[in-house]
């Protein structure tokens, strides 16, 4: 310039800074927003998004994400009474036989990674009930608000919020839907609202009217606009609910027989249609169903057996659940247990292959055998005999999906020995037991968190469940198991330091459970 002039830079046209932009990794996207109002809001704009994800960023490698949780579900929709840590873990996909380390990507107290849904490039989780929305390229996190439910503060057995991500194609609009289901054991009665958000500025929440009362067992999929998942419904049984993200309409078809809450299976995505995943036969016969959606509306049934030479990658003694697809339509398959070293299959079902990879760099306090073995004395007192009883139980704490329990007898006489007694019916011990007129009795929970009462008849070495009344909870610290009137009761006395008051519980001949108010 000349001395005492004044320069002005030109203004750089609309479309080429456009250019520029896209050509800038995301971190310095998320510095330039403070340039000026014009840079936040076009770097912030949709248009500018789609154009730097679809045409000028380089296609990113596929991720596989990993969310371990020491949480325990916290039974309110405003406040967590229970923030502990979780994390989440990413790496890049391998196609080799050993993946790369983990990467922590998130901490966030209370997060609960068991309702985990990936869309777009966007990471739906919840945080106490609450739904929660992270972009892991701008590190962004946003929590929406809690839903005003009518229904959640119901006294009934089960409760549960479960949130499901959706996108419009067509208006380009993402939205969250809402389930909040009341029910009670085995979903005999069941009570749910639906709501809706559409994640944009001043957004709220906004209730779906639908008649069919369900409680969702999977995790969803959103598939060319249309959200679907697996629920269980009083008087259908398993169905498959479709919830239309531009119209917000649902509507249900029954699922395949297959599908069933209390059965270890997967919800995919296979070639763009839902399908149901059953590998219950996976370990033991080396065989697999897979149930599509067809365009009719009907189910069809793909069944596929392992190569031999393929046999040997599956770890018997461990349990597997479905944990979503890779990009290629791979099914994946991890352990319950995090053991160490820890793989995870990739099962291509149009190949028929399998391959095991082994993950690194999980954080060593996160690696643990979770066994568990508790013992019981009864009393025969017609063949005046004493027995042990053994329960072994492995689970998972970072997802109590599946338990798988042995159940064992020992006779204290000279030369016993322990003899296995099936029982068809994992569960976990909450709490010591009771020997009561020849019968063993014990709390525990199931993998569908339900509890129970559990009795072992000492001389005839067969195993009963008596469903627990409302109040017992496995969780719940306040409650005693004790012997009453020669009876199993429950002693409740979570509000004697308030109130002065407290409740028991006892179970009467019939198999139901009396309340007494003291």
């Amino acid at each position: 310039r000349r001395r005492g002039d004044d320069w002005v830079a030109p203004e750089i046209p609309l479309d080429l800074l456009i250019e520029i932009l896209t050509k800038l990794p995301a971190k310095s996207l998320m510095r330039f927003m403070c340039v000026s109002k014009l840079w936040f809001s076009l770097i912030r704009s949709r248009y500018f998004s789609n154009r730097y994800l679809t045409v000028a960023s380089p296609p990113q490698p596929p991720r596989l994400y990993m969310s371990l949780v020491d949480h325990i579900q916290c039974n309110s929709m405003e406040v967590c009474y229970n923030p502990r840590e979780s994390v989440l873990l990413s790496l890049s996909s391998s196609s080799s036989t050993d993946a790369k380390s983990f990467h922590q990507d998130l901490t966030m107290p209370g997060m609960g990674g068991r309702n985990m849904m990936i869309l777009r490039g966007l990471i739906l989780y919840i945080v106490c009930r609450k739904a929660c929305i992270y972009n892991p390229t701008t590190k962004q996190c946003v929590t929406l608000p809690a839903v005003q439910s009518n229904i959640f503060a119901q006294e009934d057995y089960h409760k549960s919020v479960l949130y499901f991500l959706g996108h419009d194609p067509v208006l380009d609009q993402y939205k969250v839907v809402c389930t909040v289901a009341v029910s009670s054991k085995r979903f005999k009665r069941i009570t749910s609202e639906h709501w809706v958000f559409v994640l944009e500025p001043g957004g709220s929440w906004k209730r779906i009217e639908f008649d069919q009362p369900h409680c969702p067992t999977r995790l969803g999929l959103c598939i060319n606009g249309v959200i679907y998942f697996l629920a269980s419904a009083c008087m259908s049984g398993d169905i498959l609910v479709s919830f239309d993200v531009m119209s917000e309409e649902f509507k249900w078809i029954q699922g395949p027989p297959v599908a069933s809450a209390f059965m270890p299976m997967g919800f995919i995505e296979y070639c763009g249609k839902p399908s149901v995943f059953d590998h219950s036969h996976l370990k033991r016969k080396g065989s697999v169903d897979l149930w599509v959606l067809e365009d009719a509306g009907k189910w069809s049934k793909k069944s596929l057996v392992l190569q031999p030479c393929q046999m040997h990658l599956v770890d018997k003694k461990l349990s597997y659940k479905v944990k979503g697809t890779t990009r290629n339509g791979e099914i994946i398959l991890a352990p319950f247990l995090l053991r160490s070293p820890y793989y995870v299959l990739y099962y291509d079902p149009k190949k028929n292959d399998l391959r095991k990879v082994r993950i690194r760099g999980i954080p060593a306090q996160w690696l643990r055998n979770d066994h568990s073995v508790l013992y019981f004395l009864g009393h025969d007192p017609v063949l005046d005999q004493y027995k042990v009883v053994c329960n072994f139980v492995s689970s998972s704490s970072q997802d109590l999906d599946m338990i798988n329990s042995e159940h064992w007898v020992f006779v204290l006489e000279v030369g016993g020995s322990w003899k296995r007694i099936e029982f068809d019916q994992p569960h976990i011990s909450t709490r010591p037991g009771l020997c009561i007129g020849g019968v063993i009795y014990y709390l525990a929970f199931t993998s569908m968190f339900e509890d129970i009462v559990v009795s072992f008849d000492v001389r005839s070495e067969e195993f009963n469940i008596i469903q627990a009344p409302l109040v017992v909870s496995a969780y719940v610290d306040s409650l005693g198991f004790i012997e009453y009137g020669g009876k199993p009761a429950i002693f409740y006395h979570t509000s004697l330091k308030e109130n002065g008051l407290v409740d028991l519980w006892v179970l009467e001949n019939a198999g139901n459970w009396l309340r007494k108010a003291l």
